[in-house]
């Protein structure tokens, strides 16, 4: 064979190789998307009822081992629970013809170290070195080759071993088993605190007076247990100032905390304070009160405190609705909080109390906060940083609900790069993928700050546009079409820079639909006519 043939048969195998890879990546994004799909938040909110309603760890474990199947293809799973200095095999699932001793190993400081590097779903490799001969080899012979384990700060409760047709290296995979594990494990650290708090109750009890009622602490816990559900920080902070308003029997309570949102850096939750407008300090004021010798656990009186400096006068308007004294109250480590109330002050010992409720209440925001976190990540596409479809798909329900609701209009564009092919077929997949990549960054800097754009899947954007009328969505995909087409697209394997066009369809709420499935069938209508009609142009639904 010359040397033409040699190349030939060079090149056809690098494309065979090409394919291969892209056929693995697209088929890991279709299992990651599938694995986000089917991870339903009604069987997600049974997990979090279970393990709040006092069931046994193992009933619990279920409950995860079952979200774990459906939703992340996991073919055999064991779940080892930490008990005393062993961990020990507390659930299974497709497990055959085992000895149950096989499962157990010494829990090592070095394996607790390692155990502590990392959260997020690890290959058995890691730690096999530190198990049990018995545990490694019946991880060998079911091909157990995944591990994640359930840690809430310093304790752990357990660790999953899993066998599944995701890899631990999958961004999809990570996060949502590392979700789903912080979760669990907020939830298994309630429990546990509950445990502790009927001990103490049961010596209480026994070093008591005759006659003297004890202190109920895991009524305190059985309130609180119920906010794990809540994944919304705000909302969980406005519940939990109303559980320890409660708690205390206090009639009047209010707390002043840094918050998420830039434009309003404090909040302020009042309850029982008869619709009062209470007042939103400057951050530097809410600093001032919280920091230097007034430490958590210190109760102070707001008479003294408002009458000090002049920047503390704001605290005066928490007087006038009845309030008498605060106490530096912080749910999360890096920002400030102020707890004010009415009635008992330092004599009646209610910091002890308060203290050990702002320590469950700590645990809970801190789970939600990371929840949010992890949520936030899973709505975000891999290749060009926009939302991805999941996202889009809840946002468009929430914007049709919102422009039914006040009788507002909304446009929904659907965007198509017309030539990807001959990127791909010229240069090479990953050519193609920096296209998208860049036709991504084109299209978020050209919309609003109320808009959302998202990448559909492939090379197809939508862009959801609430308050926007016909004229609007037209001119809106007319300027697009026209600057993605004066755009150039710098590719490394070429030295000419590329010209790339798109087509784009758009529909309206309600003048086209008011459905979810219909606003979008509207605007694919739409782009199918824009392509058919010549490309590099968009077209209304129902316009020429």
């Amino acid at each position: 064979m010359n040397s033409q043939t040699w190349l030939i048969i060079i090149l056809a195998a690098l494309v065979v190789i090409l394919a291969v890879l892209l056929f693995s990546r697209r088929r890991a994004e279709r299992r990651q998307a599938d694995a986000i799909s089917r991870m339903s938040p009604e069987e997600f909110g049974d997990l979090l009822k279970t393990a709040s309603d006092r069931k046994a760890i193992q009933q619990v474990a279920m409950r995860v081992s079952n979200l774990l199947i459906k939703a992340f293809d996991c073919e055999q799973i064991v779940f080892l629970r930490k008990s005393r200095d062993h961990l020990v095999l507390n659930y299974y699932h497709n497990i055959r013809k085992f000895n149950r001793n096989e499962f157990r190993t010494l829990y090592t400081p070095e394996l607790r170290s390692l155990l502590r590097e990392s959260f997020l779903p690890q290959p058995v490799s890691r730690v096999e070195d530190l198990l049990s001969s018995s545990l490694r080899g019946a991880i060998q012979r079911y091909g157990l080759h995944t591990y994640f384990p359930i840690f809430w700060r310093e304790n752990l409760y357990g660790v999953y071993f899993v066998r599944s047709a995701h890899q631990h290296h999958e961004a999809g995979f990570q996060l949502l088993l590392a979700g789903l594990a912080q979760s669990l494990s907020a939830a298994y650290h309630v429990r546990w605190q509950e445990n502790r708090y009927e001990r103490r109750d049961r010596r209480e009890q026994q070093v008591s007076p005759q006659g003297e009622p004890a202190v109920s602490r895991p009524a305190v816990t059985n309130r609180l247990l119920p906010l794990v559900s809540l994944r919304e920080p705000e909302q969980l902070i406005d519940r939990f100032v109303e559980t320890v308003r409660e708690e205390l029997g206090l009639e009047r309570l209010a707390y002043v905390y840094e918050s998420d949102d830039q434009s309003e850096p404090v909040n302020t939750v009042g309850k029982g304070v008869n619709g009062e407008t209470l007042p939103l300090p400057e951050h530097r004021q809410l600093q001032e009160v919280t920091q230097g010798q007034r430490e958590t656990g210190t109760v102070l009186s707001l008479s003294e405190l408002s009458s000090g400096e002049p920047d503390h006068a704001w605290l005066r308007k928490f007087q006038e609705v009845g309030l008498s004294y605060a106490m530096p109250f912080k749910l999360t480590e890096d920002r400030a909080g102020l707890l004010l109330w009415d009635g008992p002050g330092p004599a009646a010992g209610i910091s002890a109390r308060l203290e050990e409720l702002r320590q469950a209440g700590s645990l809970l925001v801190d789970n939600a906060m990371t929840f949010h976190r992890f949520r936030e990540l899973s709505y975000t596409d891999n290749l060009t940083g926009l939302a991805n479809r999941r996202y889009f798909e809840r946002r468009l329900h929430e914007e049709i609900d919102r422009a039914l609701r006040y009788n507002r209009t909304l446009a929904l564009t659907i965007f198509d790069m017309d030539d990807l092919k001959r990127i791909n077929d010229r240069f090479g997949h990953l050519a193609g993928d920096e296209v998208i990549k860049r036709l991504g960054g084109i299209l978020h800097t050209s919309i609003r700050a109320i808009d959302v754009i998202a990448r559909y899947g492939g090379d197809e954007f939508c862009v959801i546009m609430p308050e926007a009328d016909a004229r609007m969505c037209a001119s809106f995909m007319q300027r697009l079409v026209q600057r993605i087409a004066n755009a150039q697209f710098k590719i490394e394997e070429s030295d000419e820079p590329q010209q790339m066009t798109v087509s784009a369809g758009g529909a309206l709420c309600p003048e086209h639909a008011r459905e979810y499935e219909a606003l979008i069938y509207a605007a694919d209508m739409a782009l199918l006519r824009a392509k058919e009609g010549g490309r590099n142009r968009g077209l209304l639904y129902g316009s020429d």
